[in-house]
């Protein structure tokens, strides 16, 4: 039997199998147990803290199980056929009422992606098949208490947003929508290894424009931010602005002119 570091490919595989699924246990573990701490949670902004926590990574998680079937039909073709022949009728179903869901609200802005910041567009989809429950037991349809809310609250977008908006889904639209977003995360790879460089401990500025900076040791965020306002001319946004799970944080935003940033990043390492 043919071996790779002293180990044979079954038992590779096998370890490779066990990883993911070992992965999709603990990390996605950890978002199921996010959703049980609602039954212990009475205060709903401790409940949005608990969302806020599992929020960039809840669907990524489910990944690992894509990857586990994939290594089960690349490492045990026969038991992967013998398990999933087994269950083609329960992931049918399962299938069917994913398609089917009448839980699935969407919500689209084309603030970040487009640069509508300004300008402001976005859309939500409430199916009318959702319903929620007043206090009192009352079956409430979502889809028509967003429209009143819409109608009373909100005189609509201009037609010439909306023209744009339309827009960015045609051919050209996402060419230019992509050459946007690389240009504003190349800024923000720019600040994340200048402030990275200094010692600073950042996070984001990956998959997203924002990079979030620790304040130094004992220094708030307002007090970091006044600092790098009058002593380096830099803007950015204290943390706790943002709630109090933002304090001894600073934001940095990357949608500005390159130059600017280089320079201002300059003034951080002097």
């Amino acid at each position: 039997m043919e071996t790779f570091l002293g180990l044979d490919y079954n038992l590779w595989w096998f370890l490779v199998f066990g990883g993911v699924i070992s992965g999709y246990a603990i990390l996605d573990g950890f978002d199921l147990g996010a959703g049980a701490l609602h039954l212990l949670l009475n205060k709903e902004q401790s409940r949005r803290i608990a969302l806020n926590a599992i929020g960039p990574v809840w669907d990524g998680n489910e990944v690992w199980l894509v990857i586990g079937g994939g290594a089960l039909f690349a490492g045990f073709p026969v038991a992967y056929a013998a398990i999933f022949s087994a269950f083609y009728v329960p992931f049918m179903v399962f299938m069917v009422g994913l398609i089917f869901r009448a839980v699935a609200i969407e919500f689209r802005s084309f603030s970040k992606t487009a640069g509508f910041t300004g300008t402001r567009c976005g859309y939500t989809i409430v199916p009318k098949t959702v319903f929620a429950f007043s206090k009192n037991g009352e079956k409430v349809s979502l889809n028509k208490l967003w429209l009143r809310r819409q109608s009373t609250k909100f005189n609509g977008t201009s037609y010439v947003v909306q023209r744009a908006a339309e827009a960015t889904f045609t051919p050209e639209g996402k060419k230019q929508v992509r050459t946007n977003i690389e240009y504003y995360m190349d800024n923000a790879r720019i600040i994340r290894e200048a402030l990275e460089s200094n010692g600073i401990e950042v996070f984001g500025g990956v998959n997203a424009p924002y990079i979030w900076a620790k304040t130094p040791k004992g220094t708030s965020s307002w007090s970091y931010f006044d600092y790098l306002l009058k002593e380096k001319n830099i803007v950015c946004t204290p943390g706790s602005g943002f709630g109090p799970s933002g304090e001894g944080y600073v934001r940095f935003s990357a949608f500005g002119d390159k130059k600017q940033t280089i320079k201002a990043m300059q003034k951080i390492s002097k």
